[in-house]
C-alpha cells in the first residue's frame, strides 16, 4: 500500500516545475526561470513518464485520493443508516400486518354475529318476543373486542 502522506511529503518537499521532456531522452525541471536540471532516464518513455509525474500531478492524484476515501467513508455511513431504518419499517410493516390481520378476523366475527343477531331479532319481533338481552351482550363482546384491538393500534402511533 502506498504511504500517501510520505509521498505528499516528497511531493511538496520537490522542486515546483515546471517539469517537461526535452525531446533527447532526458527532462527538466526548471526552479526559475534561470536555473535548469536535466536528467538522463534512458528511455523516451521513462523521460515522459517522470516529466508527467511531477510533485502537482502526485498532489491532485493525492487529493483525489483523499477526496474519495472521504465520499467512501459517506457513503457507508448513508448505507449504515438506510439499512438500520429499513429493518425498523419492516419491524413496523409485520406490526401493521399482525393488526390488520387480528381486526380483519373480528370484523369477520362481527359480521357473522350482525347477520345471526338480525335473523333472531327479525324471529322475536315476529313472534311478539321483546328481549333481545342475549344478542346485545354478545355484540358488545364483540365491540368492546375491536375497541381493545384499536387502542393497542393508537399506542404504536
Amino acid at each position: 500500500m502506498i504511504d500517501i502522506k510520505e509521498l505528499k511529503a516528497l511531493a511538496e518537499a520537490a522542486t515546483p516545475g515546471p517539469w517537461g521532456y526535452n525531446g533527447n531522452c532526458g527532462f527538466r525541471v526548471w526552479s526559475t526561470p534561470l536555473d535548469c536540471y536535466v536528467f538522463d532516464t534512458g528511455t523516451q518513455p521513462d523521460a515522459e513518464f517522470v516529466a508527467a509525474a511531477n510533485p502537482a500531478a502526485v498532489l491532485e492524484l493525492i487529493a483525489e485520493i483523499e477526496r474519495l476515501r472521504d465520499s467512501h467513508q459517506q457513503v457507508c455511513e448513508n448505507y449504515n443508516k438506510v439499512s438500520y431504518a429499513s429493518e425498523e419499517r419492516g419491524r413496523q410493516i409485520d406490526q401493521l400486518k399482525a393488526e390488520n390481520e387480528l381486526l380483519r378476523r373480528l370484523a369477520s366475527e362481527i359480521g357473522l354475529e350482525l347477520r345471526k343477531a338480525s335473523s333472531w331479532i327479525c324471529r322475536e319481533v315476529e313472534d311478539g318476543t321483546r328481549s333481545a338481552t342475549h344478542w346485545a351482550v354478545r355484540l358488545r363482546e364483540k365491540a368492546d373486542q375491536i375497541d381493545a384491538a384499536l387502542s393497542r393500534e393508537s399506542t404504536h402511533d
